[in-house]
């Protein structure tokens, strides 16, 4: 792996969610076997020290695996589970649990990864081809103008199309 991969995948970790990211995580062995030139940061959010202590040792070993969390940006009084807060554009939102809100992370920390190209991932993001992995980054590599590349599966969709108009 070089110093600058290609792509940062970004992992938001919770603690209900720790036991599925642990198989996905090391399910991203596919890729590195694939020799895709990758980085996969695994934000631990909020997590529980508990949790943080029993899987942080074990990812950090892996080769692939950068390790970061939020603990310099929360507080015992936030995030709190139905706690109310207004977004930059003036959204109020109700917190669904005890950690930051995904776009709150991303957008504190998306900017600052040093690779061309920034994958958003699920902990549970099982089903990882390496095939695709390798389309997707050409795709975005040869069309400068490309703005992303997503993984939704739907049978009857063309295979371009914009989420929300269907066009």
């Amino acid at each position: 792996m070089s110093a600058a991969p290609d792509v940062t995948f970004f992992m938001l970790v919770t603690d209900p969610c720790a036991l599925i990211a642990d198989y996905a995580i090391r399910s991203y062995r596919l890729l590195a076997r694939a020799k895709v030139d990758f980085r996969l940061r695994v934000y631990g959010n909020c997590l529980s020290p508990l949790v943080r202590d029993r899987y942080f040792p074990r990812w950090g070993k892996l080769p692939y695996v950068e390790l970061d969390d939020n603990r310099q940006y929360t507080r015992p009084d936030y995030p709190l589970r139905g706690q109310y807060i207004t977004s930059p554009e003036g959204v109020t939102h109700v917190m669904p649990g005890n950690y930051e809100l995904c776009p709150v992370v991303w957008d504190r920390e998306l900017g600052n990864l040093p690779t061309p190209f920034v994958a958003t991932v699920d902990a549970d993001f099982e089903i990882l081809d390496p095939a695709f992995v390798k389309w997707s980054l050409e795709r975005l590599n040869a069309s400068p103008d490309l703005a992303g590349v997503a993984s939704t599966f739907s049978p009857d969709r063309p295979d371009h199309c914009e989420t929300y108009s269907q066009r």
